[in-house]
This record gives C-alpha cells, structure tokens and sequence, in this order.
C-alpha cells in the first residue's frame, strides 16, 4: 500500500511533468493534491513554490504572491520563492515590495545574471513611476486625449498612453489620480474607439480601478448603462474582451456586496452561469475560471445557492 509520502511525491513528479508540458491548469491541479496529503512543512514549501510557478504562468498574480508567501514563510532564503513572489509583486504593480524581493534575491545570489537583470528592470519601472506621478494630474489627461484623438496617427504614442494608464491603475495613488481625472468616463469612451488595444487597455485599467475598492466601484454602478456594458464585455465574441469584462465584474463583486447583489439580481447572473459550464474551449478557460469565482463569491455572500449554476 502507498505511503502518504509516495502518494505526495508522485503528485508532485505528475505536476512537474503537466509544468513541463505547458499544461498549467492539470499542475495546479496536481499540486494542490498534494498540498493537501503533505504533512511535511517543508515539503508543502516547495509545492506551494510550485504552484506559485503555475499561476504566475496563468497570470493570476494575486495566487501566484499568496503561494510564494507560503514559501518564503517556511524559509526566507528560498530565492525561488522569493524570485517568484517579486515577480507576482510587480505584476500587481507593488514595485517597492517588489525590490525588496529581488533585492534579497541578488543578496543571496549576486553573481545570478537574471537577479541581476530583474533588479535593474525593476529600477527602472520604478524610476518611471516616481516620474509618472510627479505630473499624473496632466499626464492622465494628456493620456486620455492622445488615445481618443482619431487624428492621432501614432500607434507607438498611443501604446505608450494606454501602457501608462494600465501601470497607474495597478497602484492605488495611481488609480485615484485616474479617478479624480473623470477617467470612468474617459475609459467608457475608449471602448467606442474601436480599436481592440484600446479597447483591452481600457478594460485593464478599469478592472485596476475596481480592484479592493468600495468607493470607487460604487461611482461604476452610477454611470448610465453600467449593466448593459458589462453585459456586452462578457457576451463579446472576442475571448480576450470576454476575459478583461470577467476580470471586472469579478473585482467589482469581490469589492462591494451591494453591488453583486444588484449584480446578482440581473441577467448577469445568467449570463455567468453559462460562462461558468464553457469548459470544452480551453480558449476561453480564463474566463470560465472567472465566472465560476464571481459565482462563489456570491454564494459565499448569501446571495445565491450553491447550485444556481446547475440548473
């Protein structure tokens, strides 16, 4: 009969072998089985590095920091861990802990060329934003008219307003600044420009401005139409809209209850529940993944059963 331990380390062997494979989602997978038969602390570390891995490759930053923590909790040395949780970090746009990571990362590895490189990339965001929010009050706007001016011709100008504005939401004093510029609106107008980058950059950003923010995703559910355009994002025939609009309402239920309820209480609700069961497009996973998190959110308000998606 197999040990627990040989159960664990086969687990985590078949995880390895699906990470090789690309095959992100099926690691997870495996990875939190054996999360769950480990009874070993240090062996929970390095699966839990693991699965930080994954998700950073799923691009989901916020699991992939919490995973690393996990890690770096058990041993504070673990540069993998480490490595890994600053690179969550500075998706997540928390550049400062972010440093401090990859700083420790270099301390315990100097002569390690990819710290080395991660540090000064790094440095350089970070530059880049003290600079950014020294002038963001005319910056955003300056932002906002290069991206909504039709005559604008220069696409390499355009993705560097869009970029900037995507940067700015991550951070909290950034995304206020958007915000106090009447940037819900100005966003809204980018998604009639047309144009798909624009138009996901849009979405970033709001999605950056939803993001742990009560006040912020009440002022959404103010503007004329809000239903209807979330509505529209997660019915888009472009998956990769599809997903952004998912990202939205997932922060925007996650930030405020009296929101998901009104969510909740609208055809959203179907329209979830139908994203949810999309399992055979791999595509569209993401936003499955998505609906299914917006779904037992709800549940885990009171506001629906556990089951509403089976029906």
């Amino acid at each position: 009969m197999a040990t627990l331990e040989d159960t664990t380390g086969y687990l985590r062997e078949e995880g390895n072998t699906f990470f090789k494979s690309g095959d992100y989602k099926a690691a997870v997978a495996c990875y939190t089985k054996a999360i769950n038969f480990s009874k070993d602390r240090m062996d929970r570390a390095v699966l839990y590095r693991n699965r930080a891995a994954c998700y950073l490759k799923l691009e989901d930053y916020s699991k992939a920091e919490a995973d690393a923590t996990q890690a770096v909790e058990v041993d504070g040395g673990d540069v993998k861990a480490l490595f890994r949780r600053g690179q969550a970090l500075e998706k997540l746009g928390q550049l400062e802990k972010a440093s401090t990571d990859l700083q420790r990362c270099l301390s315990l590895e100097p002569k390690n060329k990819v710290f080395q490189e991660a540090v000064r990339n790094l440095g350089v965001q970070i530059q880049e934003k003290v600079r950014l929010m020294s002038t963001t009050d005319s910056r955003v706007e300056q932002m906002f008219q290069i991206l909504l001016n039709p005559e604008e011709k220069d696409t390499e100008k355009q993705q560097k307003a869009a970029q900037n504005l995507i940067v700015l939401a991550r951070d909290d004093a950034g995304a206020e600044k958007i915000f106090q510029n009447d940037g819900v609106h100005l966003l809204l107008c980018l998604l009639d420009t047309g144009k798909t980058d624009t138009i996901l950059a849009a979405l970033r950003t709001l999605a950056g401005l939803c993001s742990g923010h009560q006040s912020r995703v009440s002022v959404h559910t103010n503007t004329v139409h809000w239903l209807e355009i979330l509505q529209a994002l997660l019915l888009s025939q472009n998956v990769e809209v599809q997903y952004r609009g998912a990202v939205i309402v997932m922060n925007m239920v996650a930030a405020d209850q009296e929101v998901a309820a009104k969510l909740m209480e609208s055809e959203m609700l179907e329209i979830l529940c139908v994203l949810s069961k999309d399992d055979v497009d791999e595509k569209k996973r993401p936003v499955t993944d998505a609906a299914k998190e917006c779904l037992a959110k709800a549940v885990e308000y009171g506001l629906i059963q556990a089951n509403v998606n089976d029906k």
